[in-house]
């Protein structure tokens, strides 16, 4: 079985490319998706943040703040760091069982959509790996419709991610989507082409 990492900056389009695959037929383990189901108390993900962030990122439910931690991490490179270290383990530990049960069933290729994929390390763990970037105005425009944030959130989340170059430094192939969803179905078919060895 095939691993092919999508990562890049928020709001460039790797999810759409990531369900444009799911489209024709292969599976996908979307990390955020997952991080937010270990989210769930009890959880070992709850407790590393916990010990890292204290009980300010917290309600009195014991359940998590998303709000007071994203305001944290994504205005101190330094916290998002430190939550990254705290929980990324975890998920790759979550993902990498998910790979094998899917390799298990036979699956050909399995999609892993992971904006943290090189911060994680996983990105070795991978047959090829694809970065998307966009310009900062259309992805403060898409993150903000997407997640219902104001304009100043969606900037801030933009300006805490990785700049282009540590994307193109280490991706084996790099997606500028700067168009429209057409345009990624049409570099789907051609990555999956590559990866597979086949016409799709």
């Amino acid at each position: 079985m095939k691993i092919l990492g999508l990562t890049g900056q928020s709001g460039a389009g790797k999810t759409l490319f990531a369900k444009e695959l799911m489209h024709k037929g292969y599976p996908c383990v979307n990390a955020d998706k997952l991080y937010h189901s270990l989210l769930i108390p009890p959880s070992n993900a709850l407790d590393a943040i916990r010990r890292e962030f204290g009980n300010s990122v917290f309600f009195e439910s014991g359940e998590l703040n998303r709000r007071a931690l994203a305001k944290e991490v994504f205005s101190d490179e330094k916290k998002l760091d430190a939550l990254n270290a705290a929980v990324l383990p975890i998920v790759i530990d979550e993902i990498k069982k998910i790979a094998k049960e899917h390799k298990k069933n036979g699956a050909k290729l399995l999609v892993v959509d992971a904006p943290t994929l090189f911060e994680s390390g996983f990105g070795s763990d991978c047959d090829m790996t694809v970065a998307f970037i966009a310009p900062a105005e259309l992805r403060i425009k898409r993150i903000a419709e997407r997640d219902g944030l104001t304009v100043e959130e969606a900037t801030l989340r933009t300006n805490a991610q990785k700049r282009d170059e540590f994307y193109t430094s280490r991706a084996d192939k790099i997606i500028i989507n700067d168009k429209d969803e057409s345009d990624l179905s049409k570099k789907a078919d051609e990555i999956l082409a590559e990866l597979l060895g086949e016409d799709i």
